[in-house]
């Protein structure tokens, strides 16, 4: 919720909703740069745009999830957001859905 409430709270509070999300793209960086050399080696690396991109559709996804759902059926977009990340990653590979 702090991601996505925050908008309206002010500049402070948005300067540290963006520091948190940096430090997000910054942790999940790693991981998708690990992927994407491991699956699709012949593509170039993921820039920092990218990876940023990844974490805010993702975010987008979540919110337009429970603006039709209850949040207790977050878990289901797993999958739909798994195979975003793979489509954007690793778009050469068959272990997308």
């Amino acid at each position: 919720m702090f991601f996505l409430e925050v908008l309206g709270a002010g500049d402070e509070v948005r300067r540290r909703r963006d520091a948190a999300i940096n430090q997000f793209v910054d942790t999940a960086a790693a991981t998708l740069h690990l992927l994407r050399s491991s699956t699709s080696p012949d593509l170039p690396p993921l820039n920092r745009t990218i990876v940023r991109g990844i974490v805010g559709g993702g975010m987008e996804m979540i919110v337009g999830h429970l603006v039709h759902d209850s949040p207790s059926t977050i878990t289901e977009l797993g999958q739909e957001i798994t195979d975003f990340v793979l489509g954007v990653v690793c778009p050469t590979t068959s272990i997308r859905n």
